[in-house]
């Protein structure tokens, strides 16, 4: 019978017969299949397992996943239906809206949203404008002309611009520079974009910040001044620069000091400074650029005819620098300020620098203090004002120059059209000097002289010289200060003293003129007064003063009510305190009549000079008795 329907099978006749599963079993079998030679577990072994436990959910949740058991078909099919292993046949299929939408979300939320802009083929500037462009068109479609497409044209591209600096910030080439280079964009720099100045101190710039600034502000058109003082920068950090202060034709002031600059550093900014022609003043002040820098330097005069001021303080320039200097102020005519104090500059660098000045016709102030000079320098410096029309102001302070050079400037000085302040501080220079200086400014000739000032600071002062102070002061407009060092200076301890500030204060807080009070006679005869005539003049000034606060007066002024002292004693003080000095720090007055110390304690006295009379200056000797 078999054989008879495997033939008709073959012949076409019938379909082969169906196969039958045995049906599973309603028990799981607990009995382990007995394992083959070589397995490891041995001989046969039986495994009883709990119906539905743990372990033995998870041997039919791994057999399952495993190999699959295909389900029992009716007794029609002929062939069972195995399961595909492709896992997107059974995922469902999106329609195109549903599509759209996952793309869209993914391409605005996702990491990787430029790489799957550029696998899609959209443009990335205006894929989300075109939806949004299209709803603006959709409003009103009856409604286009060419004047709406305009509008919405700009308005697009303010709309593009707001989003990508709302992306990138400001100064996004600088921050796109800044990532290449591996540095935090400077925020100080980004906040001040707009300022005339920019000040950028003490930061400890590297080199690749320079780089970085050094890009964005090469085309920048508000910065007039650039402060970049104290970085720790060197000449590898000068040459990151270099490229923007060529560029840039609107910085016209540059301050670099304090940076450890060097020889390198000052051969970059020659470079600089060779080549352009926008740069008004360079502070180079502290850079240790040495001699050798300083020649550098002097070079930069004959080849630009820009630069207005140089500033090479604390520099270590010697003599050989001020000779160069003083070869190339003969032709320079455009350099109006030179700084080169607290160098090395000795005797043969002053008379270099005194020939450059003979002849030049531009400079107007010269800075020489702390350096060396000496008396044959300070003398030749002094003798080139002879043929000089131009320099203002010269400063030779605490160069070692003695009282020799009194007499030269008594000689030159009062011939000059141009020099206005002549700076002597702290030399070697006594009373007498000073005396001998000043004098040819005291005679009736010598009235159209346009020196101004004069400074002696550290110069012992007696009384002959206070008063001729005084006079030049008042008669021909000098001013001649004569100041003692802090070192030398006591606090005053006289009760005099403090009773006189405080009428100064007094004074001051009821708007009541102290000098109109006093007839001038009490001035020039030197006629003596005491604080209760101060008090009365007070109460009959005219002023609305209550008579408790008059009666305050009269009671802190009681301690010192007997003592007597000078009108100009008090006019003295009461000017101090308007120029805001303490009189308790400047030397005390002294009476003419008492002769007593006014501040100075008997103790501290240290310095001897002769007795005189009169009225005690400040910077006066400090013993005088």
């Amino acid at each position: 019978m078999e054989a008879l329907e495997k033939g008709r099978y073959d012949m076409g006749m019938s379909s082969p017969p169906p196969l039958i599963f045995p049906p599973r079993s309603a028990t799981l079998s607990f009995v382990s299949e007995p394992s083959s030679p070589g397995s490891g577990t041995g001989s046969h072994s039986v495994t009883r397992l709990r119906k539905n436990s743990a372990k033995m959910r998870k041997i039919q949740l791994s057999s399952r996943l495993a190999s699959p058991i295909p389900s029992v078909t009716s007794a029609k099919s002929t062939v069972s239906k195995q399961p595909s292993s492709k896992p997107w046949e059974y995922v469902p299929i999106l329609t195109d809206e549903q599509y759209a939408e996952k793309k869209e979300r993914l391409l605005r939320g996702s990491k990787l949203k430029r790489e799957l802009e550029k696998y899609w083929n959209i443009e990335t500037p205006s894929r989300l404008e075109k939806k949004r462009l299209d709803e603006i068109s959709s409003e009103d479609e009856e409604y286009d002309t060419d004047l709406d497409q305009e509008l919405v044209g700009l308005e697009l591209i303010v709309d593009e611009k707001t989003k990508q600096i709302k992306d990138d910030g400001l100064f996004p080439e600088y921050k796109r520079m800044c990532r290449k280079l591996n540095v935090i964009p400077n925020h100080y720099l980004l906040r001040h974009s707009t300022d005339d100045d920019i000040k950028l101190r003490h930061r400890y710039l590297s080199k690749n910040d320079c780089t970085a600034m050094g890009y964005e502000m090469k085309d920048n058109s508000t910065f007039s001044k650039i402060d970049l003082e104290d970085n720790g920068m060197t000449g590898k950090h000068i040459h990151a620069l270099a490229e923007m202060l060529l560029q840039n034709h609107y910085v016209s002031d540059i301050n670099l000091s304090n940076n450890p600059v060097g020889v390198p550093g000052a051969k970059v900014v020659r470079y600089i400074l060779t080549n352009n022609t926008h740069i008004r003043k360079v502070d180079l002040t502290g850079c240790k650029i040495q001699d050798v820098g300083g020649k550098v330097m002097a070079e930069i005069l004959e080849h630009n005819v820009y630069i207005k001021q140089l500033l090479l303080s604390r520099n270590g320039i010697g003599d050989e620098s001020a000779i160069q200097f003083g070869k190339v102020l003969e032709s320079n005519s455009t350099l109006e300020i030179l700084d080169l104090s607290w160098n090395q500059i000795n005797r043969p660098g002053a008379h270099a620098l005194a020939v450059g000045v003979r002849n030049n016709h531009g400079l107007q102030s010269l800075i020489l203090n702390m350096n060396g000079v000496g008396k044959e320098g300070g003398s030749s410096l002094i003798e080139c004002l002879r043929l000089n029309s131009t320099l203002t102001i010269l400063d030779i302070g605490a160069n070692r120059i003695p009282d020799d050079i009194a007499p030269v400037i008594a000689r030159v000085l009062p011939s000059n059209k141009a020099l206005h302040t002549l700076k002597l501080s702290y030399n070697l220079i006594t009373s007498e000097g000073a005396m001998t200086l000043l004098k040819p400014w005291s005679s009736k000739i010598k009235k159209k002289s346009p020196l101004k000032k004069i400074e002696l600071d550290g110069t012992d002062v007696h009384t002959e010289l206070a008063l001729l102070v005084h006079k030049l002061r008042e008669k021909r407009g000098l001013t001649v200060t004569v100041r003692l060092p802090p070192s030398r200076r006591e606090r005053s301890l006289d009760p005099l003293m403090g009773s006189l500030m405080y009428i100064v204060r007094f004074c001051d807080k009821e708007d009541v003129d102290l000098p109109e009070l006093f007839p001038r006679s009490y001035e020039e005869k030197g006629v003596l007064i005491s604080t209760d005539d101060v008090v009365e003049l007070i109460k009959h000034s005219g002023k609305d003063i209550g008579k408790y606060r008059l009666h305050e007066l009269k009671r802190t002024l009681q301690e010192t009510r007997d003592r007597r002292f000078e009108l100009k004693e008090l006019l003295t003080i009461h000017n101090q305190m308007r120029l805001g000095k303490d009189p308790q720090r400047e030397d005390s007055l002294r009476s003419a009549i008492a002769g007593k110390r006014r501040g100075i304690p008997v103790e501290t006295l240290q310095v001897s000079t002769p007795s005189t009379a009169g009225v005690r200056f400040r910077g006066g000797s400090d013993d005088e008795d």
